[in-house]
């Protein structure tokens, strides 16, 4: 904990000043002014933290404070996290907070307010107050290119007999820089999330000192250095790949693999070829279900980009549908005039829908569940980390009523009756097969817009974190 300078009261970093304030008489004070007097050697590796770990999922923050609120961020359990000193690696950028926590409020009503089938527990303004700020560390790359290369060209001209191809040895010399080109660093801060609410202005980052961290808490860095390394040179080489196809002098030729040609060219980081780590601030809140799984809200606590998982309620779903099911059936009875046989092909064709969708949806939790596209996670934990998720949802019974509309439907016409109520019947039937099986894709898709609880086992921390 950082003390007033004035009266010894509790400091915290206040936003709209960006400097720290005290919390009895409001003394406003420099973060580095504080930091080097409290801190005795400020070009140490690492700084003194409190760890806070949940029990019941092993999810990690720390803080320059001494207590926290009593429950976890990442699995939303209302528990006693367990509290530790230790040392961590001292990041070397930041980029504090720009927007409010009441900021942060407003955005996330008017995201959950478009959500009209949302549990009303999401709109909650009482939950609303477990918004925490948390820095999630980044791993931020600068990629330079200074270095002649050569790549092949070719023009193509035609006379009245034949084309004429002349082949072209191509150079140019290279001075280009791309700087802050980052990727979260923790395991625990899903890649989709970090994609959703970037970017962040790399260019608005300061020298990390401990005082920012001041009524804020962060996320811990446990992933390799090198694990998105590759990434960051293949997003350089795009870039600069489409910039020298712009330059005038090679606009009239057909050119190469430009990007193979910048292989090797770059230098990361300048004079040390190692990413640095920068503390990025969102607003983070979770959401525990009644079923129990996790959903979050994460606000960019810098430009208000929100990333929201919102579940559907089945409850008013299913109402809305029965409601808005019974005008729109007037409305076609009245508008057409349909045979049986069409009225169940109609039907049959819905059925089938509804079966490409849930087996969409199946797949798509499978892939979400092996985290084989959150590269930190997979990267860490491995894909076995969520199998026991896996067997409660796939392949489930949903599937189940339209199948059996679809061989109602298959028999009916096959036996061809007289009489069309049994064409009629039989599409109802299907309907209502249909319905389970609608069932049964909102319920996965409340799958898709949750998350299992989370398990950090073994958590340890990454390539550059400090030991204790």
């Amino acid at each position: 904990m950082y003390a007033c300078p004035n009266c010894g009261g509790g400091l915290r970093f206040d936003i709209p000043s960006q400097k720290l304030k005290c919390d009895y008489c409001a003394t406003l004070t420099d973060p580095y002014d504080i930091s080097r007097d409290k801190d005795a050697d400020m070009q140490t590796d690492e700084y003194g933290v409190t760890l806070f770990t949940c029990p019941q999922c092993g999810g990690e923050v720390v803080t320059t404070d001494e207590s926290i609120t009593g429950f976890c961020t990442f699995c939303g359990a209302s528990t006693m996290l367990d509290a530790r000193m230790k040392n961590e690696k001292r990041p070397a950028k930041i980029i504090t907070f720009k927007k409010t926590k009441e900021d942060c409020k407003e955005i996330y009503k008017k995201t959950a307010g478009r959500a009209f089938f949302a549990p009303k527990e999401l709109k909650d303004p009482e939950y609303l107050e477990k918004f925490r700020g948390i820095y999630i560390p980044y791993w931020v790359y600068d990629i330079e290119y200074s270095k002649d290369v050569a790549f092949s060209g070719m023009r193509q001209t035609a006379t009245a007999t034949h084309y004429i191809t002349d082949y072209y040895r191509l150079q140019s010399n290279l001075d280009a820089e791309y700087t802050g080109i980052s990727y979260d660093a923790s395991a625990s801060f899903d890649d989709h999330i970090s994609e959703s609410i970037a970017p962040f202005n790399t260019a608005n980052m300061q020298d990390f000192t401990p005082s920012f961290l001041c009524g804020f808490y962060a996320d811990t860095a446990d992933t390799d250095k090198n694990l998105y390394r590759d990434d960051a040179v293949s997003a350089a080489q795009t870039d600069l790949s489409n910039n020298i196809l712009k330059i005038n002098k090679f606009t009239s030729y057909n050119i190469g693999d430009i990007a193979k040609s910048l292989e090797g060219a770059e230098r990361i980081n300048q004079e040390e070829d190692d990413p640095v780590i920068g503390l990025f601030p969102v607003w983070f809140l979770s959401y525990r279900t009644p079923d129990n799984r996790v959903a979050y809200a994460v606000v960019n606590a810098e430009s208000g980009e929100i990333s929201a998982d919102l579940p559907v309620s089945v409850g008013k779903y299913t109402l809305f549908s029965l409601l808005i099911a019974i005008p729109i059936f007037g409305l076609l009875a009245f508008l057409f005039t349909m045979t049986p046989k069409v009225t169940l092909f109609i039907t049959g064709a819905i059925a089938v829908i509804s079966l490409i969708a849930y087996g969409r949806e199946i797949s798509e939790i499978k892939k979400r569940h092996m985290k084989y596209d959150d590269k930190g996670f997979y990267a860490k934990y491995g894909p076995k980390a969520d199998e026991e998720e896996i067997k409660k949802v796939a392949p489930g019974r949903g599937a189940i009523g339209a199948v059996i509309g679809l061989i109602i439907i298959a028999a009916v016409l096959i036996i061809n009756p007289v009489d069309d109520y049994w064409y009629y019947g039989a599409a109802i039937a299907a309907i209502i097969g249909v319905f389970i099986t609608i069932t049964g894709i909102i319920r996965r898709f409340n799958i898709l817009s949750t998350r299992p609880l989370p398990k950090f086992l073994n958590r340890k921390g990454g390539d550059d974190s400090a030991k204790d």
